[in-house]
């Protein structure tokens, strides 16, 4: 069983791993093709869709998904937004793991103390 000192260790190597929490944005990124409302236009005699467009998918309380328009230019940028918040996410929980078995080796060390005192 690792020591609460080689614990405290890691955590904080994998803080150090930790995404800047204001370049986060949880959500999907959608491509969309779309065939727009003028009879006339290209895409409804063609089948040749206009886009592609991107949508940032984002799931609210009570179960609502929220779309929202990405522009071009902007792109990049909720891309870094999104695998930012995977990696925080990943983290976070390797983080969580660590703090459970900090609990438990405080438990046992102080388990251990006891025995040895208890002996006396």
């Amino acid at each position: 069983m690792p020591s609460q000192r080689l614990l405290e260790q890691r955590k904080a190597d994998l803080a150090r791993k930790l995404p800047e929490p204001l370049e986060t944005v949880r959500g999907t990124l959608v491509e969309r093709y779309l065939t727009c409302g003028k009879p006339a236009c290209r895409c409804h005699a063609t089948g040749a869709r206009h886009g592609p467009y991107h949508y940032l998918l984002t799931t609210t309380a009570p179960g609502k998904t929220r779309t929202t328009l990405v522009p071009a230019e902007q792109l990049g940028r909720v891309r870094r937004w999104i695998a930012n918040f995977q990696r925080f996410k990943e983290v976070s929980e390797k983080i969580t793991e660590l703090n459970t078995e900090l609990v438990r080796v405080s438990r046992t060390e102080r388990r251990a103390q006891g025995a040895s005192g208890s002996r006396r």
